[in-house]
């Protein structure tokens, strides 16, 4: 049985503050704030994140699934036990519970958007 839909909220919301809290040097999270939305709440939530040249995120594994747009520079994607490289305009999907992380394997700023929304 899952919790309610505000406490379910509220876990995720500490969970996340945990993760970004503890991020190693080199790694900046910036959540999208959307303003104005005609069209009411958006389902999803959405953050920009940049990894400086040979830093590697640490290991992120959630409910939630996750879609990264590469808006600039190269990286290795773990996702599981698959390694994939990527580069501008790549996207990639997690879907919920898979083990992902990505590093920074070229010589400037790898910067991703990342969307995610409940299953």
């Amino acid at each position: 049985m899952g919790l309610g839909s505000i406490a379910e909220e509220r876990f995720m919301e500490i969970l996340e503050k945990q993760f970004l809290e503890n991020l190693p040097l080199g790694i900046e999270v910036q959540e999208v704030l959307f303003a104005g939305n005609i069209q009411g709440v958006a389902p999803f939530k959405s953050s920009f994140f940049t990894v400086q040249p040979g830093v590697t995120t640490p290991f992120d594994c959630h409910e939630v699934r996750e879609l990264w747009l590469i808006v600039s520079g190269t990286g290795r994607v773990t996702c599981d036990k698959s390694v994939s490289e990527v580069k501008e305009k790549d996207a990639v999907y997690f879907d919920s519970f898979q083990r992902h992380s990505v590093e920074n394997i070229g010589n400037t700023p790898l910067i991703i958007i990342s969307i995610w929304w409940n299953p």
